[in-house]
């Protein structure tokens, strides 16, 4: 998944969460506290493109491999504190 995130809000976090289905138990891959740097978790993988004025683009992933997970889906949640 990739998104592009506001680097100067301190009052929005970033949580990217993985699942097998899109009713099913979601798991955190990757979170951004407000205004912080983005933290892979519970196996996910993140990575960040470069700063453009406000704005920098964030590429977040689910590590399974296809083989064992047979389909995954993703979704990015924006939360304001």
């Amino acid at each position: 998944m990739t998104f592009t995130r506001l680097l100067d809000r301190t009052d929005i976090d970033y949580v990217v969460e993985a699942s097998g289905s899109p009713e099913g138990d979601w798991v955190a891959v990757m979170r951004i506290p407000g205004g912080g740097g983005p933290v892979a978790v519970n196996g996910g993988g993140v990575s960040v493109g470069g700063v453009q004025g406000n704005l920098q683009e964030v590429k977040a992933g689910d590590l399974l491999p296809v083989q064992n997970s047979g389909r995954r889906f993703l979704r990015l949640l924006v939360l304001k504190r």
